[in-house]
C-alpha cells in the first residue's frame, strides 16, 4: 500500500499499460476549482495560474524553485571548490578525515583546560568529593595530591562543628569557655572543640564532645572570611571572663580587662599542660607502668588509681599547643583590627612598667602576661627586657627549691610543687 501511494504510476494488469497518478494527485486542485470560480476561470484561461488569496497553484511552483536552487547551489558549490582548488592547489580533506581531526582536536582541548586549571578552582571541586575518593582522587593524580600537601586540605576539613557537622565556609565556628573554681581565681578551661554559633545559641549546646560543660562561646579566626564575619562578637566573651576573673581578693590589684583575660586563658593552658605532664612522668620524668590491656579507655590518677579519659586537652599536648596558637591568633587579631590600639598600649604599657622595676608578684602576679604581651607591644625585645624576665624568672623559682633553713631538700621540693600546683600559679 505504500509502494502504491509513494509511486508516480500504476501499471495495469489487463494489459491497458501505465497509468500516471499525477493527475490523480491533483484531486485537492480540482477541489479547490470546483469551490473557488476565479481560480477555475483562471485554471481554465491558463494553467500556470497561481491564486495569491488561497495559495492555489503555489506548490508546483515552490517545487520548481526548490529544484532550481539545489542545481545552482551544487553548481555553485562545485565552483567553489573547483576555485579552492585552483588557489590552494589541493583538494580539502574528506569529511571522515576532517571529523577525526576535530575529535583528536577537542579531546586535546579538554585535557589542557583540566590540567591548567588554577589551584582555586581545583579546591571548589575538591571540596565536594568524598574523603574516600579524594584519597583514591590524590593515589592517581599527583597535582591532586601536591594540592593535599600544600592546602592542608584534610585538616580544613577537621575545622567543622561536632554538632551541626557544618565548616567554617558556611558557619561561624568558636569554642566553648567554662570557669572552672580554683582557689581565689577561678580558672579557665576549654577543650577547644569546635561549635558554631548556631549549635550554641539555638540548640542550646552546653557540653564538650567529650560530656565537660561550659558556659561561654569564644569565636575564633580560622581565617579572615570567617573572622570578619565573627568579628563583632569575639570582644563579648572576654569582657565576660575579665568580670569573673577580676575579684577584690586578689589583693586590690587593678582590675583586669578583656585583654588581660586572654592572657589568663593562654597561661592557664601552659599550666594545664605542664601538670598533666608532670602526672604522667612523675617526679622521676619516667611515665608509669600501664596496665596490659591495650583495650582499655582509662589513665591512672596521683595516687595510682584508674580514672576515666575526658579531657582531650589535659591528654593531648600537641592539641594543648594547637588551642595556645589558636588563642595567639585571636589576639593578634583583636590588636590589629578595630580598636586594637588599645590594646597595644595595654600590652606596652605592661612591659614599660616591667623594665621600670615593677615585676614583683604584686605588680606582676603571673609571669606570663607579660610573655605573651611582649609579641603584641610596639617596645621592642632587647637585652634589657630578656635579663628582666629571665631574672625575675629565676628569682620567683628558687622559693620553691628552698626550704626553711636555705637549703636544697628534696622533699621540700616535692612539697612545694604540690602547694603551686594547688594554688595553680605559673613562675
Amino acid at each position: 500500500m505504500l509502494s502504491f501511494f509513494h509511486s508516480d504510476g500504476v501499471e495495469q494488469a489487463d494489459g491497458g499499460g501505465r497509468v500516471s497518478l499525477s493527475e490523480y494527485k491533483k484531486h485537492d486542485n480540482r477541489e479547490h476549482e470546483r469551490v473557488c470560480s476565479v481560480c477555475r476561470e483562471a485554471r481554465a484561461a491558463s494553467a500556470a495560474y497561481t491564486c495569491a488569496h488561497c495559495d492555489f497553484g503555489c506548490e508546483d511552483k515552490i517545487a520548481e524553485s526548490n529544484d532550481g536552487s539545489s542545481s545552482s547551489s551544487s553548481s555553485s558549490s562545485s565552483s567553489a571548490e573547483q576555485n579552492e582548488e585552483n588557489n590552494d592547489g589541493h583538494k580539502l580533506p574528506p569529511i571522515q578525515l576532517e571529523s577525526s581531526a576535530n575529535g583528536t582536536q577537542k579531546r586535546a582541548v579538554l585535557e589542557a583546560s583540566v590540567s591548567s586549571l588554577p589551584d582555586e578552582i581545583l579546591l571548589e571541586t575538591l571540596e565536594n568529593v568524598d574523603f574516600e575518593d579524594l584519597v583514591a582522587f590524590a593515589q592517581a593524580w599527583p597535582r591532586v595530591r601536591q594540592l593535599l600537601r600544600d592546602y592542608d586540605l584534610i585538616r580544613s576539613r577537621e575545622l567543622q562543628c561536632f554538632t551541626t557537622k557544618h565548616g567554617y565556609k558556611q558557619a561561624s565556628l568558636g569554642v566553648g569557655i567554662a570557669l572552672t573554681p580554683a582557689g581565689l581565681i577561678p580558672r579557665i578551661d576549654s577543650e577547644f572543640d569546635l561549635i558554631s554559633w548556631a549549635a550554641y545559641e539555638k540548640l542550646r549546646v552546653r557540653v564538650s564532645l567529650h560530656g565537660i560543660p561550659y558556659q561561654y562561646w569564644l569565636p575564633l579566626p580560622i581565617s579572615r572570611r570567617h573572622w570578619l564575619r565573627v568579628r563583632d562578637k569575639a570582644g563579648v566573651t572576654p569582657r565576660l571572663l575579665a568580670r569573673h576573673v577580676a575579684k577584690p581578693s586578689r589583693g586590690g590589684g587593678p582590675q583586669v580587662s578583656a585583654v588581660a583575660a586572654l592572657f589568663c586563658f593562654m597561661n592557664d593552658i601552659v599550666v594545664r599542660l605542664s601538670l598533666a605532664l608532670e602526672r604522667q612522668q612523675g617526679p622521676s620524668g619516667r611515665r608509669p607502668r600501664r596496665r596490659p590491656s591495650s583495650l582499655s579507655d582509662e589513665d591512672e590518677d596521683d595516687e595510682g588509681r584508674w580514672c576515666e579519659k575526658k579531657s582531650t586537652l589535659r591528654h593531648a599536648s600537641e592539641k594543648a599547643i594547637e588551642s595556645y596558637f589558636h588563642l595567639f591568633h585571636l589576639l593578634v587579631c583583636l590588636a590589629t583590627g578595630p580598636g586594637g590600639k588599645d590594646i597595644v598600649a595595654e600590652a606596652s604599657t605592661m612591659i614599660r612598667s616591667f623594665l621600670r622595676g615593677r615585676c614583683s608578684k604584686r605588680d606582676v602576679p603571673n609571669l606570663g602576661h607579660p610573655l605573651t604581651a611582649m609579641h603584641i607591644s610596639d617596645i621592642p625585645v632587647t637585652d634589657e627586657l630578656r635579663e628582666a624576665i629571665i631574672t625575675e624568672a629565676i628569682t620567683r623559682n628558687v622559693v620553691w627549691l628552698l626550704d626553711g633553713r636555705g637549703v636544697v631538700d628534696g622533699n621540700n621540693v616535692d612539697m612545694k610543687k604540690t602547694k603551686r600546683n594547688e594554688n595553680n600559679q605559673v613562675v
